[in-house]
């Protein structure tokens, strides 16, 4: 029988004695990602990327998340759940954007065929999560596989309804099926699913981060406070997670808050930015989102400094592509942070405003 043992450092986590049994593990909440646990038969060695990639999957740091699940995949290349999780990354339903390419290169590296990578799973609940990804990425146009993967998800959580991702990534899979954009009953069973698992578990990176989308309009927005104030607490180094609760104080109208959260959120992008040898952010959604807050609190001095900053940014990235002549490269630039599978609601047209920003801060 498995047997969760809440761990809260990734050093303890390594620590962990024995291969080739199911280990669990909490995320360390002081990574600031949010805590996670998930029953696996990974190695002991990779635990702490595993469940940093699953922690940064829920918060929608896809590129993070994809980097810890490789990571895990090459401390121990059988683990099958790391695959599943690489795999994970490259699908975000709610902007509807797949990269099914990637996402099946992802899964080829397990085995060539899903009978070949069911095969090594080392558990029927890990085949069983893996089954859902065969759904998510199989044949089919993007619409009917988001409805079949709904539906794949809603099995796998009437089949371990205490498995909280289990119920947190059913409660995103059903958000991912609104392809005409925001629909209340919709968002609105996805909240029901979610709400139901909150009562056990209200730290849950995921189940806090998708109620809150479930309740991110100004007439469900108050149910939605709640969650965003969690989220902002544990999960304080995922920009992600910062700005999002300011998806809820916008709708209520609580602008200081929208002005915190959005600081909050660039601080932790240019913190990476500047472990990874990168300029500031200076343009982006989240100051896009800082700035409307500074216009709404009577502040718009703040406002003109930062959209003056962020024209002389786009600048840099419109002129270095006149000076390569290639307008492509921007389009490529763009296409980096938005992958998009012909068919889905935004289609492949990337915003040269984003292109170039994200040209400019390289």
């Amino acid at each position: 029988m498995k047997t969760l043992i809440t761990v809260f450092t990734l050093v303890f986590l390594l620590g962990l004695s024995g291969s080739g049994q199911p280990k669990s593990g909490a995320g360390d909440i002081a990574s600031g990602y949010g805590k996670v646990e998930f029953a696996n038969t990974g190695s002991a060695e990779a635990q702490g990327d595993f469940l940093t990639g699953l922690a940064l999957l829920h918060d929608f740091e896809y590129d993070l998340a994809a980097a810890a699940f490789r990571r895990a995949e090459a401390k121990d290349p059988a683990f099958a759940m790391a695959y599943w999780g690489e795999a994970m990354t490259l699908n975000h339903p709610i902007w509807m954007q797949q990269d099914l390419n990637s996402a099946r290169a992802a899964l080829a590296k397990l085995g060539p065929t899903a009978e070949v990578r069911a095969s090594k799973a080392k558990s029927d609940r890990e085949r069983d999560y893996l089954a859902t990804v065969e759904v998510l990425y199989g044949e089919g146009t993007k619409i009917d596989r988001d409805f079949r993967y709904e539906e794949a998800m809603a099995k796998l959580h009437a089949k371990y309804p205490n498995d909280v991702d289990a119920t947190a990534f059913y409660g995103l899979a059903i958000l991912g099926t609104a392809h005409a954009g925001r629909d209340v009953p919709t968002y609105m069973r996805a909240a029901g699913v979610l709400e139901e698992a909150w009562v056990n578990d209200q730290e849950h990176p995921g189940l806090v981060h998708y109620l809150i989308h479930s309740y991110d309009d100004p007439t469900h927005a108050p149910l939605g406070l709640r969650a965003a104030r969690i989220y902002s607490r544990i999960a304080p180094n995922a920009g992600h997670a910062q700005h999002m609760t300011s998806h809820i104080f916008v709708a209520l109208g609580m602008w200081n808050e929208v002005v915190q959260a959005n600081i909050a959120a660039i601080a932790v992008v240019n913190e990476l930015r500047k472990a990874n040898g990168k300029v500031p952010a200076g343009c982006g959604h989240y100051p896009t989102w800082l700035n409307y807050g500074y216009l709404q609190i009577d502040q718009p001095a703040k406002a003109r400094s930062r959209v003056s900053a962020s024209s002389r940014l786009r600048s840099r990235g419109a002129a270095w592509g006149r000076r390569r002549k290639t307008r492509s490269s921007l389009r490529r630039a763009a296409s980096i942070a938005r992958r998009r599978e012909p068919g889905s609601r935004r289609g492949w047209q990337p915003s040269m405003r984003a292109a170039q920003c994200e040209w400019a801060m390289r």
